[in-house]
């Protein structure tokens, strides 16, 4: 496949983050600061991160919030309640049909399971029982047991979180998306910090694959591809566009200054927000009201796009028209 990283434009793209920062109100949200015990607080936040994969679909018919917004105020309520799913040391205590019950009812707003919009409840269920057998055949009783043998580390002669955590299926991903997700989220939270920062992957998920392809960070020069793209056909992998657009955010990363782990905050909200269906330098209108991206960062809220200036895709359709690969995974 013909497809490069754009340095350049890479740079242009995180000069321009450097401008904004991530809203203090952001990181003490309630999925974050919630006032429970930090074993459960961890126990929760590995198994939402487990359970997040492919949520378009996913949302709550009363609040209208959506995908992972939906799994952190569920999450929240769940801590609060201490309840069964935010200990996944007892998982194998259940079957399998138990457990999809639970995720049923649990992302179910009116009560009843008929009307939960969970989908792939087959593969999340799996992946719990298969966490609940790595507990059990680890003999961690507690998730604190887990932390504790990474020694604060993500590569540790096979004892780092990521070496450890890859031997689930939830947490598979050889690009360790998930896995870099739960990291932040610990961090965040003040619960847990890694020495071994140069081991540090970015975040990516499909929302931002879609901007950096449409922002020209990474270019894709064989046309099959890209018509496949811009058609939402179905493919069998997103390799290697997904390895590209990493490397594309390292750069971006190291050129707004804000570090990589931040660089989720400012992109994924900015794709699923304005720069999706129907993006905002077109629209003139964010797809989310009030928009992500202004709730998580010091972006004013705006009806147009923080990158018009730089992006392609603000002139050329064929730039604008580009969507993430569509595709059949649980690792984002």
């Amino acid at each position: 496949m013909d497809i490069n990283c754009n340095t350049g434009q890479c740079i242009k793209t995180g000069e321009i983050l450097r401008k904004f920062q991530i809203r203090k109100d952001f990181i003490q949200r309630s999925f974050l600061s919630c006032n429970v015990s930090p074993t459960i607080k961890k126990g929760a936040f590995l198994v939402a991160v487990a359970i997040c994969e492919q949520t378009r679909s996913l949302h709550n018919l009363i609040t209208g919030s959506r995908g992972w917004e939906y799994i952190e105020e569920v999450f929240t309520e769940l801590m609060l309640k201490e309840h069964p799913l935010t200990k996944p040391e007892n998982f194998t205590l259940y079957t399998r049909s138990e457990l999809e019950k639970m995720l049923l009812e649990v992302f179910s707003p009116f009560g009843d399971i008929r009307y939960s919009t969970l989908d792939n409840i087959g593969t999340r269920s799996a992946n719990l029982i298969n966490l609940g057998n790595f507990f059990l055949q680890n003999e961690y009783k507690n998730v604190d047991q887990l932390f504790l043998k990474t020694d604060n580390k993500l590569i540790n002669k096979g004892a780092g979180l990521i070496e450890l955590l890859e031997k689930t299926a939830a947490f598979s991903d050889p690009q360790r998306k998930k896995t870099m997700f739960l990291y932040k989220l610990l961090k965040d939270a003040n619960l847990y910090e890694i020495s071994d920062i140069d081991n540090l992957a970015p975040i990516m998920d499909y929302h931002m694959q879609r901007v950096l392809l449409r922002l020209g960070c990474v270019e894709i020069n064989d046309k099959y591809l890209i018509n496949q793209l811009r058609n939402k056909q179905h493919q069998a992998t997103d390799e290697p566009i997904r390895s590209y657009c990493i490397d594309a955010m390292r750069i971006i990363a190291e050129a707004s200054e804000h570090g990589l782990m931040a660089m989720n905050d400012f992109f994924w909200p900015h794709g699923r927000s304005c720069c999706h269906e129907n993006p905002v330098c077109i629209s003139q209108k964010c797809s989310k009201s009030p928009c992500t991206l202004s709730q998580i960062t010091t972006v004013p809220v705006h009806n147009s796009c923080i990158f018009e200036k730089i992006c392609p895709g603000k002139e050329n359709p064929d730039y604008r028209n580009i969507y993430e690969p569509m595709v059949e995974t649980h690792f984002y």
